[in-house]
């Protein structure tokens, strides 16, 4: 999470979504971050726990951003993620499983902590029609989550690229069959529609969003 408090936005960082890489980037405009500040802050805990004491005695609400990912690409690197030698608890190590029992698990009705990723609508506040969330851009479409804090920001603005998978390890064990694919898609359904919706726009904005881009332009 970082609050910009002189522009009135927040980005909220879902995970898996190249959130080492905005955060370094954009840090150093960044406003401290209050005490109860968690890195992976939802939007519901923004809410209930951060928000009210930030717009307190302020004249505008803030703006909430996020970045969301193509469900399979962001289960993948969840796998791999959890596969590495150096994962601190064992429990959430995804060794000694194929990819296809990881997204298994991760459908399941109580998956195992190794299988516990959230859902990026939940995570947005995504309702089949809206985002809670101000302002939600995708994954594939960095450049314009960039240009769009050029805009804001007035520095230049690039996102290095951290935290990634080998090639080798993401080319080993990615293949669903096509009935786990066909389940995956139906299970997560929502995280579907939510995540289409922002690839065709390249950033799904709401009304108040589009409103802060007009007067900002």
């Amino acid at each position: 999470m970082l609050i910009f408090e002189d522009t009135g936005l927040v980005y909220l960082a879902v995970p898996k979504t190249a959130t080492q890489s905005i955060q370094k980037a954009l840090r150093p405009f960044a406003s401290p971050s209050p005490e109860k500040a968690r890195n992976h802050m939802s939007l519901a805990l923004f809410d209930r726990h951060l928000r009210p004491k930030l717009e307190a005695g302020t004249d505008r609400p803030l703006l909430t951003i996020a970045v969301v990912r193509e469900p399979l690409a962001r289960l993948k690197s969840w796998y791999h993620y959890r596969n590495r030698p150096e994962t601190p608890a064992m429990a959430k190590s995804t060794q000694g499983i194929d990819f296809a029992q990881f997204v298994q698990a991760v459908l399941s009705p109580s998956p195992p902590a190794f299988a516990r990723i959230g859902s990026q609508d939940s995570f947005v506040g995504w309702d089949g029609s809206r985002a809670g969330v101000d302002f939600v851009f995708d994954y594939a479409q960095l450049d314009l989550l960039a240009g769009f804090f050029i805009g804001v920001l007035g520095r230049p603005i690039r996102f290095p690229i951290l935290n990634r998978a080998p090639a080798s390890a993401r080319a080993s064990s990615d293949l669903l069959p096509a009935a786990a694919m066909a389940q995956m898609k139906t299970a997560l359904r929502k995280e579907y529609d939510l995540y289409d919706k922002v690839a065709k726009l390249g950033c799904l904005m709401s009304d108040r969003a589009q409103d802060f881009n007009s007067s900002a332009h």
